[in-house]
């Protein structure tokens, strides 16, 4: 067991100062947060000119916070408009923290947490939320999500904004099915990726515009590489009949526009009739022009899309499901797209590529710290190793339904094993008798002091092994302030008092079980006897029928009036009654038990007569 300074120590200091009183440990020492370093804007602004990266003093965590250690946060054109002041929701100044997703692994969790996280996982902010750029980030539980940790880190990081848009936009507009056909422009983002290989997985073709400029046709062969069935430049479709490029691909039924502008214009030109044209973003920051036509012959449907509108509607229940199953496919292999990690310390130059100053660029995605391996058992003490087996029993029970109390057991008898070490260890100090738990357990420590008591725990013990309750078992005793074996002897000398040890096998069932038998057995004959000699008395004797009435009959409760377990009754005992010696006075034994039947109590035979009482013998004989 390792030094009793590394055994829980909060726990420890708790229970210390709860312990006598039974009550429940609701306060704890107050956690904060590490220092930390956060990109800030006090004004709305070119981002280069408002920017500013500040220390952010600790921040103290409630009952059901969780502080996060960011690893990983994206530069979206999202994130770039709200420092702007022309996104439609921002973050209150001053003091704004920019970005709005990322990934960051469980740094601490506040006493109350009641979700499955531990230190170490991976969480997102789910849905998304203000103020990823730093380097801890203090939030309520509720915001957070945990996702595997098996994907490469910017991936976890960029899910939630951009592969979710072009999930949600292929499935929530027209209903489209294997063989179908989508167009869209702005192919080379990430929303643009993304809806290339998710409607590769569902078996639709995907037709896609890119802007001309330098590099286009690399950009248009990483495209035909991702599952892209088409790819054109701008400057290919300057023409009457764009339909006349796609082959024996059908006209498409959705398209995408994030564009606006020409780009719009010559999106619409690839739709059938009734299809519907969704935009989601104007990065050319052009308006979205339509013909006439095109409503009155075609019928086209314009339709927008806002992902935070979508995550306030009913349907972002679902939110976290859809990462899941986003992240599922980057596992896979299935869903990919470019980016550029960089260092948190090279924030202008970030920003920079993130706004376009350094050429086409991928998307930015600003690392701040390295995610810290789980640890090596080969390499840890027996305390590191084991708090490692706690906690992963710990988060693995408690993503499964009905079994909390099973955890709740482990805890309760970790927390017990580290009082009796700190106990022993202080004891053999100061030759002091401390006993923080026997001062919890002043009722079952009398209840110890008698044999009959003793008795009763290791039945109960016993019935516990036999249950395969360990988890029970293992809180039982520490509270008890017993040893972890004591039952055994106890129940070992009263199974050779009773006679029952030799007659028991490895199918007999808990020996309290035996015990309730044969006392269920004995009540019932008493109550029959007693029953038909009163119904007798009645009709005869009524003045002797109402003074039986008015007897107390033994308790139920009282050891002493317990039956035999086991033992078979002989002849000698009988006589040994008659002759003023009862067989049970001769074996009085430490627990204060009758064995034998002779010793019913007497006020049982007052109503019966010298035949009935050799009838119940022969009975309790059988």
């Amino acid at each position: 067991m390792a030094p009793p300074s590394r055994l829980l120590p909060l726990t420890l200091q708790i229970l210390r100062r709860r312990c006598a009183s039974r009550s429940h440990f609701s306060t704890a020492p107050s956690l904060v947060s590490p220092p930390s370093k956060a990109v800030l804007y006090d004004e709305h602004g070119a981002p280069d000119q408002v920017l500013r990266v500040a220390d952010v003093p600790p921040v103290h965590l409630g009952d059901r916070d969780v502080c996060v250690r960011m690893l990983a946060a994206p530069i979206n054109p999202s994130d770039i408009n709200r420092i702007e002041g022309v996104y439609p929701v921002r973050p209150p100044l001053p003091g704004a923290v920019g970005g709005y997703e990322g990934v960051g692994q469980v740094h601490a969790l506040g006493p109350a947490v009641t979700a499955p996280l531990s230190p170490g996982d991976w969480v997102i902010p789910s849905p998304p939320s203000f103020g990823t750029w730093q380097t801890y980030i203090v939030k309520h539980e509720s915001v957070w999500h945990k996702v595997r940790s098996d994907v490469p880190m910017e991936y976890a990081a960029t899910v939630t904004v951009n592969p979710l848009t072009a999930l949600r936009m292929l499935q929530d507009f027209v209903k489209l099915n294997p063989g179908d056909a989508i167009v869209q422009n702005g192919a080379t983002s990430i929303v643009g990726q993304s809806v290339i290989q998710l409607a590769k997985v569902h078996g639709i073709h995907t037709i896609n515009i890119i802007r001309d400029r330098p590099g286009s046709e690399e950009a248009k062969d990483k495209l035909k590489q991702l599952g892209a069935d088409e790819v054109f430049m701008e400057s290919q479709l300057d023409m009457k009949n764009v339909k006349n490029l796609l082959g024996a691909l059908p006209e498409p039924a959705l398209g995408f526009n994030c564009v606006g502008g020409n780009a719009a214009s010559l999106l619409l030109k690839f739709l059938r009739q009734g299809s519907t044209m969704v935009t989601y973003g104007g990065m050319s920051k052009r308006p979205v022009t339509v013909p006439t036509s095109y409503f009155i012959f075609k019928d086209i449907s314009l339709r927008g899309f806002w992902l935070q509108r979508w995550m306030n509607s009913d349907k972002a229940e679902d939110c976290r499901t859809m990462i899941d199953y986003l992240l599922g496919l980057v596992h896979e292999g299935k869903l990919k797209y470019e980016m550029e990690p960089i260092p948190f310390g090279k924030l202008s130059l970030a920003l920079e590529k993130a706004l376009g100053k350094h050429g086409s660029q991928p998307k930015q995605v600003m690392s701040s710290a390295t995610a810290t391996p789980p640890p090596d058992p080969a390499v840890m003490d027996d305390y590191a190793r084991e708090m490692m087996e706690l906690k992963t029993l710990v988060t693995r029970t408690l993503e499964k339904k009905g079994v909390l109390a099973k955890i709740r057991a482990e805890l309760r008898a970790s927390v017990f094993e580290a009082i009796e070490e700190e106990d022993r260890v202080v004891e053999n100090e100061d030759g002091g008798n401390h006993a923080l738990l026997g001062s919890c357990n002043d009722r079952a420590k009398q209840l110890h002091a008698s044999p009959s008591g003793r008795l009763l725990t290791a039945l109960v013990c016993e019935y516990l092994e036999w249950a395969q309750l360990s988890h029970t078992m293992k809180v039982y005793l520490p509270e008890c302030n017993l040893p972890k074996d004591f039952w055994k002897n106890e129940l070992k000398d009263f199974s050779n008092r009773s006679g029952a040890e030799g007659r028991r096998s490895a199918e007999s069932g808990p020996m309290l079980l035996d015990v309730l038998e044969g006392y269920l057995k004995y009540e019932n004959l008493s109550q029959t006897r007693m029953g038909g000699r009163r119904m007798m008395s009645s009709e005869s004797e009524p003045s002797l029928n109402a003074e039986n009435r008015n007897m107390r009959r033994p308790p139920s409760s009282s050891v002493g009036s317990l039956p035999p377990m086991g033992r078979s009754i002989s002849s000698s005992h009988t006589s040994d009654r008659r002759g003023g010696s009862s067989a049970s006075n001769t074996r009085k034994d430490e627990y204060n038990w009758r064995y034998d039947a002779d010793d019913i109590s007497e006020e049982c035979y007052v109503a019966l007569s010298v035949s009935e009482i050799a009838t119940i013998r022969e009975m309790m004989i059988a």
